[in-house]
C-alpha cells in the first residue's frame, strides 16, 4: 500500500454513501483506491464492539476491510460476495470469532475462496 492514510480517506468516502454495517456484529467496509497494490483483506475483531454505522444498529464485533486497486474491475465485488456468503455460515462465523491467530484465519478465509 502507497498510503493508509490516503486509503483510509477513500474508505471513508465510500462508508458516507452506504453503511458497510451489515448487522449481526459484522461491517465489510472496502473501497477501490489508487493507494493500493494488491487485493487485501484485513481482518479485525473486538469483543467489547465498536460503535457502527450497521443495518441493525447494534455495534460491530468483526471487521473485514477490503482493499483493492483502482484498475481490479470488479474485485472488491468478488470478495465481498464470498465474505457476505460464508458470514451466513453459522460454523464459519463462529471459527473467525474464536480464532486468535492471523494464519487461522487467513487459512479460513482461503478456504472459501476456493469454494
Amino acid at each position: 500500500m502507497n498510503s493508509v492514510d490516503k486509503y483510509v480517506e477513500d474508505v471513508k468516502r465510500r462508508e458516507a454513501i452506504s453503511t458497510t454495517g451489515i448487522g449481526d456484529g459484522v461491517a465489510i467496509p472496502h473501497a477501490k483506491s489508487p493507494w493500493v497494490n494488491t487485493p487485501t483483506v484485513i481482518v479485525g475483531k473486538s469483543e467489547k464492539g465498536i460503535e457502527w454505522e450497521s443495518l441493525d444498529d447494534e455495534p460491530v464485533n468483526m471487521v473485514f476491510l477490503i482493499a483493492v486497486p483502482d484498475g481490479e474491475g470488479n474485485e472488491h465485488l468478488k470478495i465481498l460476495q464470498i465474505l457476505a456468503v460464508s458470514l451466513m455460515d453459522d460454523d464459519f462465523k463462529a471459527e473467525i470469532e474464536k480464532a486468535n491467530d492471523k494464519k487461522v484465519i487467513e487459512e479460513l478465509l482461503l478456504q472459501r475462496t476456493e469454494m
